[in-house]
């Protein structure tokens, strides 16, 4: 779904300028492994922490993960529009 509405996007701006479809594609391609492999560990560690500390994970992973999560895959989808603009 995301790659048809990214091809209508390109089409589209064709008219009105440059669009590669293929630097959109990659960005959201490394920005989901690169996210997930940071907060796969996260998760692990926060997991492993709580319990460490007599918490319940379940109370706590949800919230915290949630907002960091946010805030990582941001800051990662900055940094490899950045990267891959750059690099292009």
């Amino acid at each position: 779904l995301a790659a048809l509405l990214a091809f209508f996007v390109e089409v589209i701006s064709r008219k009105a300028g440059s669009f590669d479809l293929f630097k959109l594609i990659l960005i959201a391609s490394l920005t989901g492994v690169i996210a997930g492999l940071i907060l796969g560990g996260l998760t692990l560690l926060i997991i492993l922490l709580s319990f460490r500390h007599g918490y319940d994970p379940d109370n706590v992973i949800t919230p915290g993960l949630t907002t960091i999560g946010d805030i990582v895959t941001v800051a990662i989808l900055f940094l490899t529009a950045y990267g891959v603009e750059v690099i292009w």
